[in-house]
C-alpha cells in the first residue's frame, strides 16, 4: 500500500485488484513544499524514454518531445545541454 503526495498532502492508497500487487511508482524527483525541498511523491504513470532510462514521473514533471516521447527533468537537462552544443541544422549559420 503506497505513500503519494496529492494535493500537496501525503495520503496512504489502499488500492486493489491489480493496483494492489503492482501498484504505480511515486515520482522521484524533488518539488519545493512550504520553503523546504522534498521528494514529489505524486503517483507517476510515466516512463522516460531517452535510451537506457525508464525512471517514472508525474505529469508536472514530463516533458513532452514528441509524438509519444516524454523524457524525465534530468534527461531534460541533458537535452537543453546538447540543443546548445549542437544547434539543429536550420539554426547552423551558411559556410
Amino acid at each position: 500500500m503506497p505513500w503519494y503526495r496529492i494535493g500537496g498532502s501525503m495520503v496512504h492508497l489502499n488500492l486493489g485488484g491489480k493496483a494492489r500487487k503492482n501498484p504505480t511508482p511515486a515520482c522521484p524527483f524533488f518539488v519545493t513544499v512550504n520553503g523546504e525541498r522534498q521528494r514529489c511523491m505524486a503517483m507517476a504513470p510515466y516512463l522516460c524514454d531517452w535510451p537506457g532510462c525508464d525512471v517514472p514521473f508525474c505529469e508536472p514533471h514530463r516533458l513532452n518531445v514528441g509524438p509519444d516521447l516524454d523524457v524525465c527533468p534530468t534527461h531534460n537537462h541533458r537535452r537543453g545541454l546538447f540543443s546548445r552544443l549542437l544547434p539543429a541544422p536550420a539554426e547552423r549559420s551558411p559556410s
